[in-house]
C-alpha cells in the first residue's frame, strides 16, 4: 500500500536523476506536496466520514476534478 513517504520517494528519485536549473529544489517540494495532496481526505475520519463515502478516502480528492482544482505554481511569461 502506498504511503505519503512512497509518494514523496518518487519525486525525490526524479529530482536526483534530473536535477538542473529547471528541476530544482522548489520543484521537488511542489511535487512532494502535490503527490500527497489527494490523501488530505484522511482528515475526514476524525469527523466521522466513512471510508466508503463520496467524501471519504479515495473519494472526491482522488478525482480528476479535484486534481484540476489543485493550485499550481504561477508561470513566468
Amino acid at each position: 500500500m502506498a504511503s505519503a513517504f512512497s509518494h514523496i520517494a518518487v519525486s525525490a528519485v526524479l529530482y536526483a536523476s534530473f536535477k538542473s536549473e529547471t528541476v530544482n529544489f522548489k520543484l521537488l517540494v511542489l511535487a512532494a506536496v502535490c503527490s500527497v495532496f489527494p490523501d488530505i481526505d484522511v482528515i475526514g475520519f476524525k469527523f466521522g466520514i466513512t471510508y466508503g463515502s463520496q467524501w471519504g478516502h479515495r473519494g472526491f480528492t482522488h478525482s480528476f476534478f479535484a486534481a484540476r482544482q489543485e493550485p499550481s505554481s504561477p508561470q513566468k511569461r
